[in-house]
């Protein structure tokens, strides 16, 4: 009976250090590529072009986005919980990266072929779009 916890334990430490120097490899390898932070400090949204009137009336937009930047505090609250609900509903439980979500989404890719639920969070979501 030992000589078996020591062999699942010796199996369970081998795959620990595999996963971390796999982890460590990946990093490693993406951390060249990766944006600095600071840009994300200086965000510079495409908005539409505003045709205003002497006055300062708006007349016309052009544009294919149309984004009008807020403050989070101007967002009502209800928005703001249909988001997590719909998006990522551990958001306050995170730090960004939800392992056990990205862990579902692999298996569902590998199991299937085919990706059929997203592992990202709202975080990652961000990140993704904005770079």
């Amino acid at each position: 009976m030992r000589a078996l916890i020591r062999i699942t334990a010796s199996l369970g430490l081998t795959l620990l250090m595999v996963g971390g120097i796999a982890i460590m490899g990946a990093y490693l390898y993406l951390k060249p590529s990766l944006p600095d932070v600071q840009t994300l400090r200086t965000v510079q949204l495409q908005t539409p072009l505003q045709i205003l009137t002497e006055d300062g009336l708006l007349i016309a937009q052009f544009g294919e986005k149309r984004r009008d930047p807020v403050r989070i505090n101007e967002v009502p609250l209800d928005l703001v919980r249909a988001f997590l609900a719909a998006e990522d509903d551990n958001f306050r439980d995170h730090v960004g990266i939800d392992p056990a979500g990205l862990a579902r989404a692999a298996w569902e890719l590998v199991s299937t072929g085919q990706i059929q639920s997203g592992g990202s969070t709202i975080t990652m979501q961000v990140a993704k779009n904005y770079f």
